[in-house]
């Protein structure tokens, strides 16, 4: 309770504080910035210590057939207030004064170190919007059975990476999370002819409805049974049974994987229950193994399929890295041969946006050296501005098509990097945030 009593004092001392300077007319930005900080940490450590679920309490077997991934990797961040305004001459206006982009270097003839992050050149997404379109649009009447289905469903297929492609993307949008079953205890049947005729399931329905439709249309399929780092994990949490399915499929002579659970939605926990929303995720559809094992391990190793094999003790003991971090573009073999070497992973804090960016030249760590020069490159079809921010300093990215650059030489402290998605808007999303050493 005294930590509870500390955290309104501190609440009541802010408000007041804020008030007295808005009065005086005094800039509170850098001291607004420290208290909040202060209270972030103060509620960090109240959680911690009463809030926290005891790393010994673990589900029951029964959670083979219910986990389902996080909300969010880290809730979604506005920095809204004080954003200051572009100007003719480069520089910014902020709370009525004039501030130079001092670090801004782009044009200077200072090129700037470059952590280049190599394009995905794989996928095809215009191919793949194509596809899930007439997966998301196929007539219920084709609903009837699974013979039925892949009838109407594979005839756009090309190859057997689109067949599977086309079943994702109609399991991913047809079939809702079993809220009712995973609060209860009492699952709906997982069989994959219940799962098709009541459009209702947990992870095992997800899967032996994928197994079933993929085998119907010639695919080499597999369900795959192990652990998860999902929505009821906390670090340093141990497993001792299975909690989580998904699936491992053969194109074009390469096994890969999918988890259609994931691939469906997100949940969250709302008054101790869970709430799940559908919402079409395709990370999760041929994901690079490297980045799936850091939240997925299965329980027989010939379904790893990644760079190096992970040990059931490695596994507990690694970093559950988000799915945000890696949609990014960042390295999943890069990150686990640090694991696998002993070598620690400091990764940069990385938000949920509502929108999609593509690193081409950003650090993957989160300690980003100070006072040299460095060079960030990222591409969105949807940004309409990106900007860095460094100790409260903001640096416009310039922009060129779909591509954001901005050359700066970092000063000791925080930096993150913003994207605004609405013209509309007088807000910005933090997407990345680092530490200048």
């Amino acid at each position: 309770m005294k930590k509870v009593f500390r955290l309104i004092f501190l609440g009541v001392i802010i408000g007041i504080t804020v008030k007295v300077l808005n009065k005086k007319q005094i800039s509170i930005h850098d001291l607004a910035k420290t208290l909040s900080e202060q209270v972030a940490s103060a509620v960090e450590e109240f959680i911690r210590e009463v809030g926290q679920p005891d790393p010994g309490e673990q589900e029951d077997d029964r959670q083979v057939h219910a986990s389902l991934q996080d909300t969010e990797p880290l809730a979604t961040q506005p920095f809204s207030n004080d954003v200051p305004e572009r100007d003719a001459g480069n520089g910014l206006e902020f709370n009525g004064s004039r501030i130079r982009n001092k670090i801004d270097l782009t044009g200077s003839g200072v090129y700037g170190r470059e952590y280049l992050i190599p394009r995905d050149t794989k996928k095809d997404k215009g191919r793949w919007r194509e596809l899930d379109k007439w997966a998301r649009e196929i007539p219920p009447q084709y609903e009837q059975s699974i013979e039925q289905l892949i009838g109407k469903l594979m005839k756009p297929a090309k190859n057997e990476l689109e067949k599977a492609r086309l079943i994702y993307s109609w399991i991913a949008t047809h079939i809702h999370y079993d809220d009712r079953g995973f609060n209860t205890g009492f699952y709906c049947d997982t069989e994959a002819g219940s799962v098709l005729k009541y459009k209702v399931a947990v992870c095992q329905g997800y899967s032996n409805l994928f197994t079933a439709l993929g085998l119907a249309a010639g695919l080499e399929v597999v369900s795959v049974t192990g652990y998860s780092k999902g929505i009821s994990y906390t670090p340093g949490s141990r497993f001792h049974d299975t909690n989580h399915a998904w699936n491992a499929f053969k194109a074009e002579g390469i096994w890969r994987l999918a988890d259609l659970t994931w691939g469906a939605g997100h949940g969250k926990a709302v008054n101790g229950r869970l709430v799940s929303e559908m919402e079409f995720n395709d990370f999760w559809f041929d994901t690079d193994p490297d980045r799936f094992i850091f939240t997925h391990l299965p329980q027989s190793t010939q379904y790893q399929f990644s760079s190096q094999q992970v040990s059931f003790a490695e596994y507990q003991r690694m970093l559950k890295i988000s799915e945000a971090y890696f949609a990014l573009g960042f390295d999943g073999t890069a990150c686990l041969a640090k694991v696998k070497n002993g070598q620690a992973l400091e990764l940069p804090f990385v938000y949920h946006i509502d929108g999609a960016i593509q690193a081409l030249s950003l650090q993957q760590e989160r300690i980003v050296p100070a006072n040299q020069p460095i060079r960030l490159k990222v591409r969105s079809e949807e940004a309409v501005e990106m900007a860095v921010i460094n100790n409260g300093e903001w640096i416009y990215m310039q922009q060129s098509g779909e591509e954001f650059l901005a050359v700066i030489d970092p000063r000791p402290g925080d930096l993150s990097l913003q994207v605004k998605f609405d013209p509309g808007e007088n807000f910005f999303n933090t997407v990345l945030k680092y530490e200048v050493r």
